[in-house]
């Protein structure tokens, strides 16, 4: 009888895990950065760009989620427009004094953790070592 109530009692212990592991989703996790790609770009005037966002929540590669960020452009629609799945568009002509335009991916989950990319409308991007950490 003590082996039957033993055996009972560990398979609700563990059945009591999966369904606590199953009900875990990743809201529960802070966001802890967002990375966008490619980094940098360079672009003639009216060209587009797909950029993807990546969230870092806790530690784990959550994989491109787009849906879970908002996009813009930093110094607004002159310096070109971004739509809600990560499309960049150019502006047509080069915007004094802006030879380098800023997109910025900001999670929804916590508006502090945002990514950056560099559209580099006159000119190449510049040659950055690889980073040693992702954060």
């Amino acid at each position: 009888m003590a082996r039957k109530t033993a055996w009972l009692r560990s398979g609700l212990l563990s059945l009591a895990i999966v369904m606590a592991a199953a009900s875990c989703d990743n809201s529960d996790f802070p966001v802890i950065g967002v990375q966008v790609s490619p980094l940098c770009v360079a672009l003639p005037p009216g060209a587009t760009q797909q950029f993807n966002a990546t969230l870092f929540i806790n530690d784990i590669d959550q994989g491109v989620d787009n849906a879970a960020v908002t996009w813009s452009v930093l110094g607004g629609d002159v310096n070109g427009s971004v739509s809600n799945s990560g499309l960049y568009a150019a502006p047509n002509t080069v915007p004094p004094p802006a030879a380098q335009v800023s997109v910025i991916a900001t999670s929804i989950e916590d508006n502090q953790k945002q990514g950056q990319a560099t559209v580099v409308l006159s000119g190449e991007c510049p040659v950055v070592p690889p980073p040693t950490e992702v954060f």
